[in-house]
């Protein structure tokens, strides 16, 4: 892409306001294009049976089950009934068909990146919020990851949580009653899809000192959790019976975990990069893999080494202001931002199932706010935006190689 063109993208992102909505539309309206596209591509989660029986049941009979997902690594299942009332009602729609939920997965990881637009849309400098445009919307790991399995109802959720603890945070610690209510919500209904939740219960409690009326915000909160809590009522009835019980075996201490836990942050930090060799690999084969089928297309290595080259500098300038924001500590969201990533590993030592992508893709809106607010002061110059463009166009062509 030449300096012209991409001064040319920048000067039309700067215009009237009529004209910017317009092309952002446009973007998300290609994003959305590209991602129903892919997604019969895309290879399916071993959730998606299991999933589609769930929404199934709700679609048939209206019923709202006691639990939800399995858990795979223990057979047991989650309580609560949100998550086959989720993957139910798009089956309204395609009259019990599976591509009904397919569609919907991907739109709801499609309105998650068009949330954290919005989010950071007045957090860049007005010359760089088309490179933010394209930057989320064709997001790769959020592209590959919009396939049917747990974690994927997961964005919807957690991106409007930490967009609230953010707001409230940049108005000095001042809250209102909805937004402590909203983040309980969001708060019990991730917990009935995914039992990576604790990680957005530890980010609460990162942001709690600091903020105003601290105790007055829990409770509040908690009457959040007590109304997202009700698709739990059928699993309570059944406890009550004496019939229902809670997941087993889920917690227990493995100390080994603890010797992934750089792995695991890096592969947090590489979220919002096109670090993506495992989807481009076959499964299991790792870096060589990916070597392997790029050999196939010699064409494909341009694309693919300024996309990692690039993903390099992601990470790099996050880390940097990470490593800056130990001054900000106090600040409830620089606090969360700084620390919830350190601390994310060593919850895995409590977990029967080491760290890996899919179990805190939960914090996928935390890492694009890092790398967000970390490139947005690099990328001043008509230079740099033109080698970020490079790297849009790279890591586009990247994604499309790995939809199988």
């Amino acid at each position: 892409m030449s300096t012209d063109q991409v001064h040319s993208i920048d000067h039309l992102s700067t215009k009237g306001p009529g004209n910017r909505s317009f092309l952002f539309s446009l973007v998300f309206a290609l994003s959305l294009t590209l991602r129903l596209w892919t997604s019969g591509r895309l290879e399916h989660a071993s959730d998606q049976e299991a999933i589609y029986k769930m929404g199934q049941l709700f679609y048939l009979t209206g019923e709202v089950p006691a639990y939800g997902p399995k858990l795979v690594y223990t057979g047991e299942s989650i309580p609560g009934g949100f998550q086959a009332v989720i993957a139910g009602l798009p089956l309204f729609l395609s009259k019990g068909a599976l591509f009904g939920l397919q569609m919907w997965v991907v739109f709801l990881n499609w309105l998650a990146m068009g949330f954290l637009f919005i989010w950071l849309y007045r957090r860049v400098r007005p010359e760089n919020r088309m490179l933010l445009a394209v930057f989320l919307a064709f997001s790769p790991w959020s592209i590959l990851f919009s396939t049917i399995w747990n974690p994927s109802f997961l964005p919807v959720l957690s991106v409007p949580f930490f967009w609230i603890l953010d707001s409230i945070a940049r108005k000095g610690g001042s809250w209102r009653f909805i937004q402590a209510f909203t983040l309980g919500v969001l708060l019990i209904l991730c917990f009935q899809i995914h039992l990576s939740t604790p990680l957005l219960g530890l980010a609460g409690l990162l942001f709690l000192p600091g903020i105003q009326k601290p105790l007055q915000f829990v409770f509040s909160g908690m009457t959040g959790v007590l109304a997202g809590g009700l698709f739990l009522i059928p699993w309570l009835i059944e406890r009550a019976r004496g019939a229902g019980h809670a997941p087993a075996g889920v917690v227990a201490l493995h100390l080994g975990n603890l010797q992934d836990y750089f792995h695991t942050i890096l592969r947090y930090l590489s979220f919002p990069t096109a670090e993506i060799f495992r989807f481009l690999s076959d499964h299991g084969a790792g870096f060589q893999g990916m070597i392997s089928n790029l050999m196939l297309q010699p064409w494909a290595f341009i694309p693919a080494l300024s996309a990692y080259a690039f993903s390099f500098v992601i990470v790099g300038v996050a880390i940097r202001r990470l490593y800056g924001l130990r001054k900000h500590w106090k600040h409830p969201f620089s606090r969360v931002e700084l620390l919830l990533p350190l601390l994310t590993p060593l919850l895995f030592i409590f977990s029967i199932k080491g760290a890996s992508a899919h179990t805190f893709w939960i914090l996928m809106p935390l890492s694009n706010f890092s790398a967000v607010m970390a490139l947005d002061p690099v990328l001043g110059s008509k230079k740099s935006r033109n080698i970020a463009w490079t790297y849009l166009a790279s890591a586009l062509v990247l994604t499309l190689l790995a939809v199988k």
